[in-house]
């Protein structure tokens, strides 16, 4: 599956990332934006970097529906690769 959206760091290292359907002052954790306009990227190996805030990427990757763990989102985007 294809997403493309912008990028939200949520740590300090850049390493875990979330992937919005508008920037992040509009975003579900800053703004009045619901759950499902983010999902969780969990990155390859190769596609680790740094990456800027409301930087407008896509990427690749196996798309999950979360139901089971509460401290991740609804939707996960597995081995993400930037396209």
């Amino acid at each position: 599956m294809l997403l493309r959206g912008y990028m939200i760091p949520l740590d300090p290292l850049g390493t875990q990332y979330v992937l919005s359907r508008v920037p992040m002052a509009s975003c579900f954790f800053c703004g009045g934006s619901g759950p499902e306009t983010v999902a969780e990227l969990r990155l390859h190996p190769k596609s680790i970097r740094r990456y800027a805030t409301d930087e407008v990427l896509t990427f690749k990757g196996t798309f999950k529906l979360n139901a089971s763990n509460a401290s991740s989102l609804h939707y996960v985007l597995l081995n993400a690769e930037r396209m």
